[in-house]
């Protein structure tokens, strides 16, 4: 091929690039994509669940939100105050006043030598 042809043949490719690309669609167009938060909210995937049976010093007429992926229990009083929280750590539930100051800790009993069954 000779240096003509070649300097041709390349123009024209060249040339003919930009209708090779797509057009962005303008944004008015431009198909809306879900937040994060909306894509959580609407996830198929197993939410986080946690056994708060064992929590036994609830403060009477609070209103109790679980937190199941950290273990605790948030108490407010009906007029929307926090009252304070219960977070289970290890063998034991530790109990809290609205300040953070520790109220009250909750063993819980692990039967040596049973099977979860029994």
């Amino acid at each position: 091929m000779d240096v003509p042809a070649l300097i041709c043949t390349t123009s024209v490719l060249f040339a003919a690039s930009p209708l090779w690309a797509q057009e962005a669609p303008p944004e008015d167009e431009a198909p809306k994509v879900p937040s994060l938060h909306q894509q959580a909210r609407e996830s198929k995937l197993p939410r986080a669940h946690a056994d708060f049976s064992l929590f036994h010093f609830i403060p009477k007429g609070d209103e109790v939100i679980q937190r199941a992926d950290s273990k605790q229990l948030l108490f407010r009083r009906p007029d929307g105050t926090p009252d304070g929280y219960a977070q289970q750590r290890g063998t034991a539930i530790f109990y809290y006043d609205r300040f953070g100051n520790l109220t009250q800790v909750q063993r819980i009993g692990v039967r040596v030598g049973k099977t979860p069954e029994e």
